[in-house]
């Protein structure tokens, strides 16, 4: 009953305040003219926006007139994502100016109240909803802000079809309204909206910027998305991607290296009995942390079935055990609950020990549990773990010549190259990609300076369609920093699972989990992967320093060869140059030489094939390697008689042609 009359009397001062409003401001006539600058933007005023960033001048706009305001002291997020809640004060605001030429919305508890009810009032709410904590979609947030304003207020300047957008289905006349008045545009050339996908801050600080000033709305003209097959000379090799990363299906949880949100470091996961062990270390403070962790799990399908919280002497121990209550529980695997003295048992266990100076923690998660980043953080917004990156979520087509092409025509390349957009500039660069016994490499090389990229798997284990956010390629940071040189030796010597390294400033960083690193976002797309042919690869990386930002696709013939075994030989497009093979044994008369091309048969020609010189010639920009085969004769004793007869034996070396 309290909270009926709590919500009756938060309407009623809804509607209260909606007549205020409107009898205050009779004077002020309705449009967009009432939106004026109530607010002064400086550069740097957010450390997250930069003048070069895409959104600055959104956010510059969307801060002034007093629609959007940072998150703490110096932070706008752009990144993160919006809520419910977040999206419907947004257009709260978005009505009230235009109709009164003021936003004065009380408090309210919860504090999105007094927006929810007034957005229902004024049927900008189609319905009310049960949680505005989640997150708001693209969808609602169109919906929403489209009516928030009359119609009148968006002109069309742009012509789309009825039925253009291929992914939008449901609100449809809402959405095509902000296509049509260049409120909207989508993720690429053909308009993909990707209604269903998470929204950014820096997004929607465009949108209510373009809603609020008219000059800043977009003429577009869409392009016509081809299909596989169709003749046009372009093949649909990657679909773009639609939906945010989600979470994997079946039992899962949030992957504690994340929700911590920085305030503790940790090491590589282990196995331990069927067990996938995590292990953390924070300061005394941070076991609030765990304990929200804990009540997070209880959230995501388990229980507490015992504790244990004592404090020996200086030292505090502590433990949770919980059982997963979602089906085919009875399926996972079992462990004791640490420092209790009874048997009792449970799925996951949570345990460790406070000092005065150190909180040491460890989870035991069966093998049977995914551990995933579906962007829940602690004491904080939750972020968005889509890929990050301007073409992040751009598919890959085939061209007719061969060379490949991002669904949003950002980015095109040919086998054995690169193009990098770094900070902006369109560069060219060198590409490999080697398959060894222990990993798969990637490199780009050769497009500015000393600067290059090195991104590896384990051998074998990456297919098209795999991508690599800042959660899959975070290293903890003590020991992983890469040294300023990658010799044969350094890599012979190195046991990594997935990393990416960018010669940066004169020495290699990687994502790192205790922000040692100046890299702080990175993604790797595998956009195709062909060990028969070619691999492409989307990346990305956004520094602290200059170049803040670097963007690449990648494409290379798959080479079977580690890329530190054999001579390399720096060759021009056009040039010739001859190979020999001087390792001469015995016997001249038994002596004969075999040459062949490993890979980047198109890149390169071979002439004298059977001699002990070869002659190479440089027909395109890239990485090719070729193989020479010395069999000769040798005399050695015969194993049952020992008298000397003549014997074969045959030796081989690599040459790596690296062609600009």
């Amino acid at each position: 009953m309290k909270t009926r009359c709590k919500r009756l009397l938060s309407v009623c001062l809804a509607i209260l305040l909606s007549s205020t409003l409107f009898l205050t401001s009779a004077s002020a006539a309705q449009g967009l003219s009432n939106f004026t600058a109530v607010s002064t933007y400086q550069s740097g005023l957010f450390t997250d926006v930069r003048d070069s960033d895409w959104f600055s001048s959104s956010v510059e706009t969307a801060y002034e007139l007093g629609l959007m305001k940072g998150v703490g002291a110096s932070s706008f997020l752009p990144g993160g994502t919006m809520t419910l809640g977040e999206a419907v004060a947004l257009a709260a605001r978005l009505h009230s100016i235009y109709y009164t030429g003021t936003e004065a919305f009380r408090q309210s508890s919860p504090w999105y109240q007094v927006y929810v009810d007034y957005a229902l009032e004024q049927d900008i709410l189609p319905r009310d909803y049960s949680d505005y904590t989640a997150q708001a979609t693209r969808e609602t947030c169109a919906v929403l802000f489209s009516r928030a304003l009359p119609a009148s207020a968006f002109p069309a300047i742009n012509t789309i079809a009825d039925g253009s957008l291929s992914d939008v289905v449901s609100s449809k006349d809402e959405i095509y309204l902000l296509y049509r008045a260049g409120i909207l545009t989508g993720n690429d050339a053909y308009g993909t909206f990707a209604p269903n996908s998470t929204i950014t801050r820096s997004e929607v600080a465009a949108l209510v910027s373009r809603i609020a000033v008219p000059s800043q709305r977009k003429h577009i003209q869409l392009q016509t998305r081809p299909s596989a097959g169709s003749g046009n000379g372009k093949e649909l090799i990657s679909s773009p991607l639609s939906q945010n990363a989600s979470a994997p299906e079946g039992a899962w949880i949030q992957d504690f290296a994340n929700y911590c949100n920085g305030a503790f470091s940790y090491e590589e996961p282990s196995e331990n009995n069927g067990f996938v062990v995590r292990s953390f270390k924070g300061e005394p403070e941070d076991m609030d942390v765990v304990q929200a962790y804990i009540e997070l799990l209880c959230q995501q399908g388990f229980q507490v079935v015992d504790s244990y919280d004592r404090s020996y002497s200086r030292e505090r121990f502590f433990s949770w055990g919980l059982d997963y209550t979602g089906s085919n529980a009875d399926a996972l695997s079992t462990m004791n609950i640490q420092y209790l003295d009874d048997d009792s048992s449970c799925n996951l266990c949570v345990w460790g020990t406070v000092t005065s100076s150190r909180i040491k923690v460890k989870i035991y998660v069966p093998r049977q549990i995914s551990i995933a980043d579906a962007g829940l953080r602690y004491g904080s917004q939750n972020v968005s773990v889509q890929p990050s990156g301007p073409s992040a979520s751009a598919g890959l087509y085939r061209l007719a010549d061969g060379s490949y092409e991002t669904t949003d025509g950002r980015l095109r390349t040919t086998s054995g190259r690169a193009m990098i957009l770094r900070d902006g500039a369109r560069l060219t660069g060198n590409v490999s990609f080697v398959s060894s016994e222990t990993r798969d490499e990637l490199w780009v090389e050769d497009y500015y300076r000393n600067e290059k990229v090195y991104f590896t798997a384990p051998a074998g284990q990456m297919i098209s369609g795999d991508q690599y956010t800042q959660r899959e390629l975070e290293r903890e940071g003590k020991g992983i920093l890469l040294p300023g040189t990658l010799d044969e030796g350094f890599l012979t010597g190195i046991d990594w699972g997935t990393i990416l390294g960018v010669l940066h400033s004169g020495a290699w960083t990687t994502p790192l989990y205790d922000n040692a690193s100046t890299l702080r976002e990175a993604t790797v797309r595998v956009l195709y992967l062909d060990r028969s042919g070619d691999a492409v690869f989307y990346v990305y990386a956004r520094f602290d320093t200059a170049p803040y930002e670097l963007e690449l696709l990648a494409a290379a013939p798959v080479s079977r060869e580690n890329p530190s075994e054999g001579e390399r030989v720096q060759m021009r497009r056009g040039e010739s140059q001859a190979l020999s093979f001087n390792n001469r044994e015995f016997l001249p008369a038994y002596e004969t030489y075999s040459w062949e091309i490993l890979s980047g048969d198109t890149l390169i020609s071979l002439t004298n094939t059977s001699s002990q010189t070869c002659t190479v010639r440089a027909l395109a920009s890239g990485v090719a390697r070729v193989q020479v085969t010395y069999t000769y004769g040798a005399r050695e004793p015969d194993v049952l008689t020992g008298i000397d007869r003549t014997v074969s034996r045959t030796k081989t070396s690599v040459y790596v042609i690296e062609i600009s």
